[in-house]
């Protein structure tokens, strides 16, 4: 654990993060790891997987949740940039940066096709 305090503290030196986006960058190690589901509730909270500030507790991640609230808004609203390539290129089969019919425009429903089930569908299968 303390390799990990030491990178911390030197990225928080370099960037001059603030305590909270270092307690973010923190949290999203957490979440992105190999930990067990147990461990991770303990200590991102119980609902931890969920987006956004549905996701968070403040009291044990430190993580003001407006600022996951943002995070999260910025990303739907990306998506939805996304998405909407996706369909103008699946509407005419061709994109235009390649001059090439691109996989996102015959298949958009392997980016955006289905839900991912909840961290506890998967604990049992």
């Amino acid at each position: 654990m303390e390799p990990l305090l030491g990178e911390y503290s030197v990225a928080a030196h370099i960037y001059k993060l603030s305590q909270s986006s270092l307690a973010e960058l923190a949290r999203n190690s957490v979440r992105q790891s190999r930990f067990e589901m147990e461990i991770k509730r303990r200590w991102l909270g119980h609902e931890w997987y969920l987006p956004g500030a549905a996701g968070n507790d403040i009291h044990k991640t430190n993580v003001p949740n407006i600022k996951l609230a943002y995070r999260h808004q910025t990303l739907l609203g990306e998506l939805d940039m996304i998405r909407g390539k996706v369909v103008s290129e699946s509407n005419t089969g061709y994109h235009h940066g390649t001059g090439q019919s691109s996989v996102a425009a015959q298949s958009p429903r392997l980016f955006f096709g289905s839900v991912l089930p909840t961290p506890d569908a998967w604990l049992r299968k």
